[in-house]
Formats: structure tokens, C-alpha cells, sequence
């Protein structure tokens, strides 16, 4: 007996280096890369299941380690927004697996990465069952450096969102409706999303030129988005509540990626001018004393049609630019300058704004100041920390 409880002794022992071998994590490394052989900076690999997370660097280049037990089979997924996703399935044993990648770019649009209002922030657009309509921002201004707000970016590039300008004084707020207005005595207004925090994007009245309203949406200045997503009908509001019945525009500003060995410093300036050279009728003017007196060539304030005139008359038609203190020449004035970069476990993107724009009318003017940090940081494996800090200012007349 004693015999015999040796030889199990001896094969527990024979048994334990090789459990305890089976216990330690595999490490997954490979590349990620376009079918062109292009690396993949930023891409997503998560092991499914297993809570793991890796993303790759300026080379496409990742090292995930994955938990579990030799011989067990785990699927790890490869991502990116703009790319559709792979899938691999592969078998943990000790010591290393290689596995690539190869992310083509997103031409069915079904695979897209959405942000949602869910606890994981997002989805594929697959598995979201509400009508998603995504707008590269990013890419719009790179091509139109000076387009003023967000709303000059969905601006007839989404089938079934009209943008209705109220006038064309600087600072003055476009509504948008997304499929027309749902209700008679109800808001008809979309909510806005900005970085998942959901923000005001309903319309003020001002004191500034003939009561236009101005709204908090066009303070975020269009050089800091990245994308915007806006999510179409009744159906956003199982994502985002009751009030989100008539849509959501979901913004995500820019940052760096992480594992991105790069800084990158972007400047813009631009000056332009805007001139009203037609020649539009006024209201009537009633031709007093004072203004008969005053109509000469050059007076201040001055009244042409009623030279001549007796008093009391009442005419129509005098013309705007008779006058030539009645309007100016306006201008556009932008500033920005912005920073993106990251390193092996951190990412950031800092950029800052500055606007003067000034209308044909003398009294119209808008201002606007804005500043952005985003900071995202791999603590591990486990744990990621995103800080998004976002500072806006306006002033209208």
C-alpha cells in the first residue's frame, strides 16, 4: 500500500509543471495590415469572452495575452472604424501564436462601427436595429478648411435631414429636421451627443440682428469632429429615452490612437470677404422735415429719395446702396491649430479655435473661442481611461 501511494505521489508530481504550465496566458502577436500590405495604426483586438484588449501601432504590428487552458480554442477579433472586421479562431498553448490580419476598408456599410447609447459605447451596425447614417467630418473639412458650423457639414449629405436656415446673418442657427416634423404641438428638434454626454442643442432667441436665434450645437467647431452619426426616427429613443423620438446626432471628436508612434501638428488660417452688391428695395419712408434737410450728398444718416420732396410724403423703393453708410464689406476670420499624437499605451489630440466674423449689416457679429483636450490612456490589459475636456464660447450681435 505504501508502495503504491509513492507512484501517485510521483505522478502528481510528474502532472503539476505541466498543469501549471497549462494555466499560464498565450501571448498573440501579429500584424494588422490593408489587402495593399498598408499597416493598420489604432486597429482593436479583443479577445471574445476574455475581457482582453491590444491595439496596434504604427507598424500594425499588436501583442495580446490571452488567458485559458492549452488546447482551448478562442476567437479573437480584429477592428477598426472605417475597416470591415475579421475574425480568426485560434488554439492557446504555451508560449507564443502568431495570427494576422487583414482589414479591408468599410464598403458594406452593415459591418460599421457605431457609437451607441448602450453600456459598451458600440456597436456593429448590423446589430443596431435603428437607421444609422454616418457623415466623415473629418474628411469634409479637410476639404472645405472654413466651413463655419456643424450644421454647414450635414448640409444635403444625408438623405432625409433638412437644414433650414433661418437667415443669412453671421451666428444665426439652422433648425434640422430629421423625416420632417412628427408633431403638431410637440418639439421637432434632434438631440445632440457629444463624446456619449449628451449636450443642449435647442435654439435661443438673441438680441442681436432681427431676433435670430443662435443655438449651443454651433460653438463645437467643425476642425475638432471627427465623425458624426445621426440616428434616424422614433427608434433612437430606445437608445437614448422619450426625448430622442425625433433623432440623435451623435459627435465624436478627434484623438490620438494609442500604439501610434507619431505627433502630428495641423495650423489653419483663413480671411475672407463677403459683399452685398445687390440692389434691394427698402421698406416705405416717410420723408419729414429732418430728413428732407438732411438728404444731401454725403450727409450722415442721410435720405436721397426725399430730396426735394414735400413734407409728409411717403416713398417706396429708395435704394440700399444709395445710402453708403448702410453696409460694409464683411469678413471671415479663422484660427486653429491642433496637435494629435500617441505612444505605446497613451494617445492624445489638443486643438484650439478662434473666429471673428463680422455681416454686410453693421450691427452683426459673431465671436468664437474653443478649446479641446482629449487624452486616452491603456493602463493594462483590463483597464482604458478616457479624458475629454471641451471648452466653448460665443458672443453674437
Amino acid at each position: 500500500m505504501t508502495k503504491f501511494r509513492w507512484l501517485i505521489a510521483m505522478a502528481a508530481l510528474l502532472v503539476a509543471p505541466n498543469a501549471l504550465r497549462a494555466q499560464e496566458p498565450t501571448i498573440v502577436v501579429g500584424t494588422v495590415l490593408t489587402p495593399s500590405g498598408t499597416p493598420v495604426a489604432g486597429a482593436q483586438i479583443v479577445a471574445v469572452g476574455q475581457a482582453r484588449i491590444a491595439s496596434s501601432n504604427a507598424a500594425g504590428a499588436y501583442r495580446l495575452s490571452v488567458p485559458g487552458f492549452v488546447g482551448q480554442v478562442v476567437t479573437v477579433r480584429a477592428t477598426k472604424i472605417g475597416h470591415l472586421m475579421q475574425a480568426a479562431r485560434i488554439t492557446l498553448r504555451a508560449g507564443t501564436v502568431t495570427q494576422n490580419f487583414t482589414l479591408s476598408e468599410q464598403v458594406a456599410s452593415l459591418s460599421a462601427i457605431v457609437v451607441t447609447g448602450s453600456p459598451t459605447g458600440t456597436a456593429t451596425r448590423r446589430e443596431v436595429a435603428n437607421v444609422v447614417a454616418q457623415v466623415p467630418a473629418a474628411q469634409i473639412v479637410e476639404r472645405v478648411p472654413a466651413i463655419p458650423n456643424i450644421t454647414a457639414v450635414l448640409q444635403s449629405r444625408i438623405p432625409g435631414v433638412q437644414v433650414l436656415s433661418q437667415s443669412g446673418a453671421e451666428g444665426t442657427a439652422s433648425r434640422i429636421r430629421i423625416r420632417g416634423v412628427s408633431s403638431v404641438n410637440a418639439g421637432t428638434a434632434p438631440i445632440y451627443v457629444i463624446d456619449g454626454i449628451r449636450m443642449s442643442g435647442g435654439t435661443q432667441s438673441g438680441f442681436g440682428l432681427s431676433g435670430s436665434s443662435q443655438s449651443a450645437s454651433d460653438a463645437i467647431h467643425p476642425q475638432d469632429i471627427q465623425s458624426i452619426e445621426v440616428i434616424k426616427g422614433p427608434a433612437a429613443a430606445t437608445l437614448y429615452g422619450a426625448d430622442a423620438a425625433n433623432g440623435v446626432i451623435s459627435i465624436t471628436t478627434k484623438r490620438g490612437e494609442p500604439g501610434e508612434q507619431s505627433a502630428k501638428i495641423n495650423a489653419l488660417v483663413s480671411y475672407g470677404l463677403q459683399n452685398w452688391s445687390g440692389r434691394t428695395n427698402t421698406n416705405y419712408t416717410l420723408c419729414t422735415p429732418a430728413r428732407i434737410a438732411g438728404s444731401g450728398s454725403g450727409a450722415v444718416g442721410s435720405y436721397p429719395g426725399c430730396a426735394g420732396l414735400a413734407d409728409s410724403t411717403l416713398i417706396s423703393g429708395d435704394l440700399l446702396r444709395d445710402d453708403p453708410l448702410a453696409l460694409r464689406t464683411g469678413h471671415t476670420q479663422t484660427l486653429h491649430l491642433d496637435a494629435t499624437g500617441g505612444g505605446a499605451n497613451y494617445g492624445f489630440y489638443i486643438g484650439g479655435n478662434a473666429d471673428n466674423n463680422s455681416g454686410v449689416v453693421f450691427n452683426n457679429r459673431f465671436k468664437r473661442y474653443s478649446g479641446r483636450a482629449n487624452v486616452s490612456l491603456l493602463a493594462s490589459d483590463k483597464i482604458t481611461t478616457d479624458v475629454n475636456i471641451g471648452y466653448y464660447r460665443t458672443d453674437v450681435t
